[in-house]
């Protein structure tokens, strides 16, 4: 069974504010298992990349400015996502998701074929909420739990694909975890079971 994992990194939070993405990174899974193939791109945003942003990613608008715009690779990224499972974890805003409000607005405005439906879409940033408490359900601290190494992360900042390949070696036990977490919270009697 196939599915992905994707991580974006951006100019800002809100694509009403006319941020844009700078990295895209896509990790394959089969099986819930890395099979090594990826799909990585720095992105010309065609804007200003704020210093704030710099200082997080180290990501600079000269790095960046003969990198391809998204429409130029906008039909790769959706041809390698295909129409399998897209996992991510990503802080929701009411109803806005990050990664989600701006993989469409791009795809979108390259009016690439087959938009991505809903459904395709995995956050399981509420899972890790729900299991570790809101500071417990950042990437970092679920690394920490699951005692995966994460100095390069500390030393080199955030990366699109370096946060795929990390999330990618915790989904599989996360998911199990939550899979427990829901059935001791709901088991089929209906009586709580034991806590975790």
């Amino acid at each position: 069974m196939r599915s992905i994992v994707l991580d974006l990194e951006t100019t800002g939070l809100f694509v009403k504010d006319g941020h844009r993405i700078t990295e895209v990174g896509i990790v394959e899974l089969w099986n819930n298992k890395p099979t090594g193939k990826t799909l990585h791109y720095h992105i010309n945003p065609e804007r200003d990349v704020p210093p704030e942003i710099t200082e997080l990613t180290s990501l600079t608008e000269k790095f960046l400015s003969d990198k391809p715009k998204f429409n130029q690779v906008a039909q790769e990224i959706r041809d390698f996502i295909g129409n399998d499972t897209i996992v991510i974890t990503c802080r929701q805003h009411d109803d806005y998701t990050l990664d989600i409000a701006f993989l469409n607005a791009e795809l979108d405005e390259s009016a690439v074929d087959r938009p991505i439906p809903p459904k395709q879409w995995l956050n399981v940033r509420p899972w890790s909420e729900k299991m570790f408490g809101h500071e417990g359900a950042k990437l970092d601290n679920v690394l920490d739990h699951y005692g995966v190494d994460r100095n390069e992360r500390i030393n080199q900042g955030h990366s699109a694909l370096l946060d795929v390949l990390l999330l990618a070696k915790v989904y599989p036990q996360l998911l199990a975890d939550y899979q427990k977490f829901q059935y001791y919270q709901n088991p089929p009697s209906g009586k709580k079971g034991p806590s975790l």
